[in-house]
């Protein structure tokens, strides 16, 4: 087996809790909206197949054949966006930069990106709001994973009856400055998920680049171009659903909260049998992103603090940099 795929398994412990929720919760679906993720369902979420399903958006034929043939998830042969009918998908030279928005050829020119966001080809494409595509499919969304390079407040406010209705968790790239021309900054997606009753969470996975030019200058971090920001709904019993409140559970194990998961335990407002509650509540209180008996040892808060002060400071100097990773590892 690869190391890399090693050091993404889930831990034993947490193979443990999600052994003890299937007894329990085998006939729950729960759906999630990933839109702009290309390479199919991210690793964190992998472990929680039994109960998650995806609702996911692909305009290209070919790539909608392919991707659909023999999934339980469902695949909408259309672009997401804040409105339905035609749009105009700009295709640039590395694929993931591709936008319905035109890149902001100002602002790339003065950071250290090459031309990765050069335009190669402009295309048609159909485009539907997630809202349209749950009510054609029979669905009720319980997470969002939204990556579209600068629409993405266009999507969600395109999903506004799923936000308003049923949707626990959102996941978001976010932008703090205008890579792509027209599109919404942070401030503007933090004022309308918080309007829909969601508060962030987190900010991960921080990049930052550096001026054109200057890729090996000065230290590790540059300008503050874009960030992944968590937003989840509060935990009030009175405010939400059962299912809601069994999604928000999930959610949390999902992005390494379990001391949110264990407060969510704490309220006795799951459909969980009384027998299992204090076993679930043993191990949700044993998923450590470190082993206690490493935090134990003598001076390891030391080394811990030492060791990040050498990799701020000595680090590899590039033109980017990517920073923090979101949520914890059990």
């Amino acid at each position: 087996m690869p190391l890399f795929d090693m050091w993404n398994r889930p831990s034993k412990r947490l193979l443990k809790v999600l052994q003890t929720l299937r007894g329990e919760w085998r006939e729950e679906i729960f759906w999630l909206c990933d839109v702009g993720a290309a390479g199919g369902l991210a690793e964190r979420w992998k472990p929680y197949r039994p109960w998650v399903r995806t609702l996911g958006f692909e305009p290209s034929s070919s790539e909608f054949a392919k991707l659909s043939a023999g999934s339980e998830d469902r695949l909408i042969h259309a672009a997401s966006a804040g409105y339905n009918g035609r749009r105009t998908l700009y295709l640039t030279q590395y694929w993931s930069n591709s936008s319905l928005l035109p890149p902001n050829a100002d602002l790339i020119r003065e950071l250290e990106w090459g031309d990765d966001h050069r335009v190669v080809k402009e295309e048609g494409v159909p485009c539907v709001t997630v809202d349209t595509a749950c009510e054609e499919n029979r669905v009720e969304i319980d997470f969002f994973k939204v990556d579209t390079q600068g629409t993405e407040l266009d999507i969600l406010k395109g999903a506004a009856q799923q936000l308003h209705r049923q949707a626990v968790c959102v996941e978001v790239e976010v932008e703090f400055c205008e890579l792509y021309r027209g599109q919404p900054l942070f401030a503007e997606v933090d004022c309308y998920l918080r309007q829909q009753g969601f508060y962030l969470h987190e900010l991960g996975n921080l990049l930052t680049v550096k001026p054109r030019g200057k890729g090996g200058f000065g230290g590790v971090k540059g300008r503050l171009v874009s960030a992944d920001a968590l937003y989840f709904k509060k935990a009030a019993p009175d405010r939400l659903t059962a299912h809601q409140l069994q999604a928000l559970f999930l959610a949390y194990l999902v992005y390494g909260y379990s001391e949110e998961a264990l407060s969510i335990l704490e309220m006795g407002a799951l459909p969980l049998s009384a027998k299992i509650v204090p076993d679930l509540t043993a191990q949700l209180a044993g998923l450590r992103s470190t082993p206690q008996w490493l935090q134990r040892l003598p001076g390891w808060s030391v080394v811990c603090r030492v060791g990040k002060k050498l990799w701020q400071k000595h680090n590899v100097v590039g033109a980017s940099n990517w920073d923090r990773p979101l949520g914890n590892d059990f």
